[in-house]
């Protein structure tokens, strides 16, 4: 019985510890001076990992935070002898693309938007075959990439969007969570016009 209330103690203490530990990394993350909160929040939000996130919060100072922000950059740069980062460079430009164009057709920026998420982690799709929902499915985008081995995915592989019922943004397609029938306009959700279709 002593045991069962140690282990319990134990547990209690262990999420009680972790909840501390994410009120207290969300209060240090909204105590950033605007400047930082943006670049975190926005500006790299796709491509910072966990791990530097958590070293970016716990800098105190904004020559830390300026540092870190060079040190950040200048570990991505594809050609450090060079004078330009490339990869700075196209990441922004990514974003300003996103932003100018993904944002027209929703309430969000377009870094928020799935399209903007995409487009800003993997850049322009080699192809992008896109349907208007004159047939029989809503409209949708097909990105096509290919040559992305390096970052460890297929050779070749297509990334689907479409608005779902017809309107607003475009959304990701998962085939597992949305299945076929969220395509299909024809679709009313009765199971046996699906498997007719």
């Amino acid at each position: 019985m002593k045991l069962g209330r140690i282990g319990l103690f134990l547990w209690i203490f262990s999420v009680s510890a972790l909840a501390f530990l994410a009120v207290e990394g969300r209060a240090a993350k909204d105590q950033l001076p605007s400047t930082y909160k943006k670049w975190l929040d926005e500006e790299v939000v796709y491509i910072i990992s966990p791990r530097e996130m958590d070293v970016f919060k716990q800098l105190k100072t904004d020559r830390e935070r300026d540092l870190f922000i060079e040190a950040f950059w200048k570990h991505r740069d594809p050609t450090p002898a060079s004078p330009q980062n490339e990869f700075k460079t196209e990441h922004y430009r990514r974003l300003n693309y996103v932003n100018q164009f993904f944002g027209r057709s929703s309430p969000l920026p377009g870094w928020k938007t799935d399209r903007g998420r995409i487009y800003i982690i993997l850049g322009e799709p080699n192809d992008i075959q896109r349907s208007t929902g004159k047939s029989e499915v809503y409209p949708n985008e097909i990105w096509f990439y290919q040559g992305k081995t390096e970052q460890g995915l297929p050779a070749g592989f297509n990334i689907v969007f479409f608005q779902k019922h017809g309107s607003g943004e475009y959304k990701l397609y998962s085939p597992t969570l949305d299945g076929p029938q969220a395509l299909m306009t024809a679709y009313n959700g009765d199971p046996s016009n699906y498997m007719a279709a």
